[in-house]
């Protein structure tokens, strides 16, 4: 940020080695104000658009279940289950 003598501030923008102040001049001679988004910040915005379109199941897994429910193969590990119950309810959830 750069501050003239007639108390005029001025964001420099250093990528392209301009003011954005010169940049947001329009036609009438008025500033218009600009937002710049961040590379990490439309990265981000991709990937959430992407996991939208992802199933709220993973069907796959579900008809493995029911293939196993189905064999009578699909066994319940008891500790397994029982330490996440302790471990949820030490954690609050």
């Amino acid at each position: 940020m750069k501050v003239d003598q007639q108390s005029q501030v001025h964001t420099i923008d250093f990528y392209h080695g301009r003011t954005a102040a010169a940049d947001a001049v329009t036609g009438s001679g008025r500033q218009i104000d600009i937002i710049e988004i961040s590379p990490a910040t439309r990265e981000i915005d991709a990937l959430k658009k992407s996991v939208a379109t992802l199933p709220e199941m993973r069907l796959d897994r579900v008809a493995l279940m029911k293939q196993q429910l189905g064999f009578g193969a699909y066994r319940i590990d008891a500790e397994f289950v029982a330490a996440k119950m302790i471990e949820n309810h030490a954690t609050g959830g």
